[in-house]
């Protein structure tokens, strides 16, 4: 019985550890694919915003 406990513990922490790193990994894929939206929205608004006051 205690090695159904140990083996479950040990299934616990790398699932754990999993769900950790893929967490992290999609939290900077996240990251990186919004800075070229953010920096094209920002110009795309200039340049709109540029042509409507002419």
């Amino acid at each position: 019985m205690e090695f159904l406990l140990l083996w479950w513990d040990n299934l616990d922490d790398l699932t754990h550890a999993c769900r950790h790193l893929a967490t992290s990994a999609l939290s900077e894929v996240a990251d990186a694919a919004k800075t070229p939206f953010a920096a094209a929205t920002t110009f795309m608004t200039t340049w709109l915003l540029m042509a409507l006051h002419r």
